[in-house]
């Protein structure tokens, strides 16, 4: 029987360890337990490589295909996020173990702690055509993103909200501060904050 995949190593990815996360989960390929993303220099262009240890595998067939693909050298894995992007997967290596295992590198680092503890339900919002609201736990997030029905902002809200993350009090903040200077009143009206 071969062995786990624990450790993977995504190129070209957003500077953004928590939509970078987001994303494998919402895709149903697996759950985050750290990601280091850390700048690199390709072709004298600046670009990011997120290194990741896995939580858990999602029990998916997309998520069983990665693995399948990354297990064999000869063939390019690749995490399509988007209609013509993509990101490319491989095994970590062990060189670049140290990304998330050495403290050197917890700067630029984000642990995800899944919460076990009986935590009371969360009331969360997300905007549609019609506003409304729905009721989720942390743990049962997983479980609503595997139908195609849920809403991405839903999903975006109810996975910062079991992460520690507050996506919408975030972006209000900023809109505060870009009201401030004067360049973003017209967006946010049209967005209807």
């Amino acid at each position: 029987m071969s062995q786990p995949i624990n450790n993977i190593t995504i190129a070209h990815v957003p500077n953004d360890r928590a939509v970078i996360a987001l994303m494998l989960e919402y895709l149903g390929l697996l759950k985050s337990r750290k990601i280091c993303v850390m700048p690199d220099f390709q072709r004298g262009q600046l670009c990011y490589s997120a290194y990741i240890e896995v939580a858990e595998w999602c029990d998916r067939e997309a998520a069983y295909n990665l693995i399948r693909k990354i297990k064999k050298p000869d063939i390019e894995a690749r995490i399509v996020y988007e209609d013509d992007n993509w990101w490319t997967v491989e095994e970590t290596t062990e060189a670049d173990l140290q990304y998330t295992l050495s403290p050197e590198f917890s700067r630029w680092t984000t642990v995800f702690e899944e919460k076990t503890r009986n935590l009371p339900l969360k009331q969360v919002s997300f905007k549609t055509e019609l506003e409304h609201s729905m009721t989720i736990e942390d743990m049962d997030m997983r479980l609503e993103c595997k139908y195609t029905e849920i809403d991405f902002d839903a999903f975006c809200i109810g996975f910062g909200l079991a992460y520690g993350y507050d996506f919408e009090a975030e972006f209000k903040e900023w809109c505060k501060k870009e009201e401030a200077k004067g360049e973003i009143k017209d967006i946010v009206l049209e967005m209807g904050f």
